[in-house]
């Protein structure tokens, strides 16, 4: 194939429809074993993963723990994408390349997530357990594959002009989540845990109400770390009463 000849090709496959195929991850339209397949690896074992998760993002140790919060309301934002698009998705005109944008930042993400368990999931598996440990990568050949179906059938509308801006829209949206919980909610809760260790009692008001989006183990590290006594008590005491848990226990826990 001559290099004049590769753009043709590229935009043949993306706007002809294809025969449907259970193993053509990129129809038009999905076919039924496919949907099934979404369904349940795009929608209901994420959900099962999250609920039943023993060492990936909680319990003794968890693999990603820092990263639970921005992972866990990134998750969300990813399912309810994809849910979106399953239940109404191609009836959404214009909006079907955001859903692609989207759905395109989720297969990223959850591919992240299965490649950092791989190794974990191997070794779980050689042992008769761990098998959960590979949805995160059937997971993101489900999001990517309905990201591309979302863009196809954008470009099989004429609207190839509007691709482009409308995908950057949906990836945008999915990116201010991450950006939102992974680095301003930290940023934020590092200033608020500085106002504890000196003695600010609003701070921990404002800790009380916010705490259901921040990662509240960043207060029992910043516990671990803090050389005052006083600093360490204040800490402890704002941890107590935000969770009504020890925080000495959380940290053992922690480091386990």
């Amino acid at each position: 194939m001559s290099e004049s000849e590769a753009p043709a090709v590229v935009l043949n496959y993306a706007v002809v429809p294809k025969r449907k195929s259970f193993w053509d991850p990129f129809p038009e339209q999905r076919t039924r074993r496919q949907r099934v397949l979404d369904w349940v690896f795009g929608i209901v074992m994420p959900i099962v993963c999250v609920v039943a998760d023993p060492i990936v993002f909680r319990g003794f140790g968890p693999i990603l723990g820092q990263y639970r919060v921005v992972a866990y309301w990134t998750i969300g934002f990813e399912l309810a994408a994809l849910l979106l698009w399953l239940v109404g998705g191609h009836r959404s005109g214009p909006l079907r390349a955001v859903f692609g944008g989207a759905l395109f930042v989720g297969s990223g993400l959850s591919l992240g997530i299965g490649l950092v368990l791989l190794p974990f999931s191997v070794i779980g598996l050689l042992a008769g357990i761990g098998v959960l440990g590979f949805t995160p990568l059937v997971t993101a050949y489900v999001f990517l594959g309905n990201a591309v179906q979302a863009i196809r059938q954008t470009r099989s509308r004429g609207a190839h002009a509007q691709i482009a801006p409308r995908a950057v829209v949906g990836a945008a949206l999915a990116a201010g989540v991450l950006f939102t919980f992974g680095v301003i909610a930290p940023w934020r809760m590092d200033a608020v845990l500085r106002a504890i260790r000196q003695g600010d009692a609003p701070a921990v008001q404002v800790l009380k109400r916010w705490h259901w989006c921040v990662d509240m183990d960043r207060l029992v590290w910043a516990y671990s770390g803090e050389t005052d006594a006083q600093g360490r008590a204040r800490l402890a005491g704002a941890y107590r009463e935000v969770t009504g848990e020890d925080i000495q226990q959380r940290l053992m826990m922690l480091d386990d």
